[in-house]
Order: structure tokens, then C-alpha cells, then sequence
């Protein structure tokens, strides 16, 4: 990996001769990590089939973006603004046997709010 292959640009290299061979040293090994975090990222892509992941979470993106999955079973906590330090007010939201379940610190609300959504508030 040189640095060129980062910066895209002939002009580049004469300037980078003139910078003293520490700059140099640092900047190479900084194009090295970028590298080498590039090929890391895509091996993980790569074992990750979209199309077939094995899993029942995922992290839900903007469109063009592809949602991001989880391992099976993650459980995601939310906390509301104000939460107490010993979790009351806090939810756990998973899925278990292909239902969404709930868990909360404290008592839950359920509120219909269209056909298709529900508002879910704790009652602290």
C-alpha cells in the first residue's frame, strides 16, 4: 500500500519527498491502517449474506443504505429521558417465538395509535 493509492494524486509525491521522514513514516502507516480497516470491513461484509442472514434483528437504515443485522435473539434497551440509575423507566424490546416482546422497569401502557402502530410509555 502506498500512500499514493489514498490520495489519488501525482502532484502528491513530490511534496511528500519534502516532508521530513517521521511525517513520512507516520503518513504511510496511517494509508497502512486506513488499508487494512477497508479489508476488514469488507471480509465482515462478505460473511454477512443480505439476502439470507440469520437473524430476527436488524437496524433499521435509510434507503439506499441496507438494513444492519444482528446476531440472533439481541435484545435492544431504550432508556426515556429522566431514567432513574436503577433502570426504572427503561425498556428491552426482542423478539421471542416470531413476537415482538416488551420488558420495562416499571408498569407498560399500551396505546393504539393507527391500524399499524402503538405508543408503548412506562407508567413513571
Amino acid at each position: 500500500m502506498d500512500i499514493f493509492d489514498i490520495t489519488g494524486h501525482s502532484c502528491f509525491e513530490e511534496k511528500f519527498e519534502r516532508l521530513p521522514k517521521w511525517a513520512q513514516r507516520r503518513m504511510r502507516n496511517l494509508a497502512l491502517a486506513v488499508k487494512q480497516g477497508k479489508e476488514t470491513k469488507e471480509r465482515i461484509l462478505q460473511q454477512i449474506d443480505p439476502a439470507k442472514p440469520d437473524t430476527d434483528i436488524f437496524i433499521s437504515r435509510c434507503y439506499p443504505d441496507p438494513d444492519i443485522p444482528l446476531p440472533r435473539a439481541t435484545k435492544i434497551k431504550f432508556y426515556k429521558p429522566g431514567c432513574e440509575s436503577d433502570g426504572i423507566g427503561s425498556f428491552e424490546v426482542g423478539m421471542e417465538g416470531g413476537k415482538l416482546k416488551i420488558w420495562a422497569r416499571g408498569g407498560l401502557t399500551v396505546k393504539p395509535e393507527i391500524s399499524n402502530v402503538v405508543i408503548v410509555d412506562t407508567d413513571r
